[in-house]
């Protein structure tokens, strides 16, 4: 669990939903633990509490893989699962600060400016309640995979900052007011994505419990195109696996992605440059020094860049023993590329 200082307080958060799986035979530190999601303090008094950690379908010994449909959906609301940021309208003296999970200070500007004053009031209101507001942060510019066509602060829940309980969708409906609401779903929908039917506008569903207790079901869809659409580096890693068509295929098969699939291209493509040019820039080097000892070969690349250093060397010796110096480089360039590059 990480502790930041923020404005003055407390703030905890985990550092990775691995660490929840090692502490499964200690029921205690597990639930105090899954507190640890952007909790605030202020001394002993807790400030903001956003949301507990809660887990996929399946993902932990709570939710095991072959859990009986009907206990998923229990009694529980159907809500539809966002995909943007968490945001906590947080009181901080007379002002409310738009919190992140970790508190991010560009998340704040954004919504700041985006607010027209109705959310902070509302922030205030939940605040002397009791309440700290949960809210998603959807917007063009923060997009993850669904393509949002407009910056809106969408209402999710209200947790209560002394108990944890969370209000019960009908009664936040009401309370809201004017504020934006998450949509409610139906349980036919979760059962068709529990069967394996797919939508293409939205990331999954939320079923919150009236004990407080949620679980996510992401949609096979978004769960296939997720790690190319949010990562830079598994886009690469795919590139040097030579899986790159692969990549394509899934990004093309979906509305929601296809307008990535230029960008893709376009890296492969730069990232095709930068290895040819760097492979030659090596080769080139090494075979313009053929000539020298080992000796001088080290101390005539003395100046040349550390971390490519050890590719000269490789393919030197790759030299002295007759192999291919460009198939050697190639292979070592990709390796390396991928790592600066992702």
């Amino acid at each position: 669990v990480i502790r930041r200082d923020v404005q003055g307080m407390d703030l905890y958060c985990y550092a990775g939903t691995h660490a929840f799986f090692n502490l499964a035979d200690d029921p205690e530190l597990f639930a105090a633990a899954r507190e640890a999601r952007g909790i605030v303090f202020a001394g002993e008094e807790i400030v903001s509490r956003p949301y507990h950690k809660f887990f996929n379908a399946g993902e932990h010994a709570e939710y095991p893989v072959h859990v009986p449909e009907e206990h998923i959906i229990r009694d529980g609301v159907v809500l539809e699962k966002l995909d943007g940021s968490m945001i906590a309208g947080v009181q901080v003296g007379n002002s409310i600060f738009w919190g992140t999970k970790m508190w991010a200070d560009e998340f704040h500007h954004e919504i700041s400016q985006f607010d027209d004053g109705k959310y902070e009031e509302f922030a205030k209101q939940a605040n002397r309640d009791g309440y700290t507001p949960i809210f998603e942060w959807v917007s063009p510019k923060r997009k993850i995979v669904i393509p949002y066509e407009k910056e809106n602060l969408i209402l999710t829940g209200m947790r209560h900052k002394e108990t944890g309980a969370y209000l019960p969708y009908e009664d936040m409906v009401s309370y809201a007011g004017d504020i934006p609401v998450v949509q409610q779903c139906s349980k036919d929908d979760l059962m068709e994505a529990l069967n394996g039917t797919d939508r293409e506008d939205m990331e999954g569903y939320v079923v919150r419990h009236p004990d407080g207790e949620m679980l996510k079901v992401k949609l096979d869809w978004y769960v296939a195109v997720h790690e190319y659409a949010s990562s830079r580096k598994a886009i690469l890693k795919a590139i040097h696996d030579d899986k790159i068509d692969d990549v394509i295929s899934i990004l093309n098969r979906y509305e929601a992605t296809r307008s990535l699939v230029a960008e893709v291209e376009a890296l492969t493509k730069d990232f095709g440059k930068f290895v040819q040019s760097k492979v030659d820039e090596i080769v080139g080097m090494v075979e313009d020094r053929k000539h020298m000892s080992r000796k001088e070969f080290a101390l005539d690349i003395q100046g040349y860049d550390k971390y490519w250093k050890p590719v000269l060397f490789q393919v030197r010796t790759e030299q002295e023993n007759g192999g291919n110096l460009v198939l050697l480089a190639d292979k070592l360039v990709r390796e390396r590329a991928g790592k600066i590059l992702g």
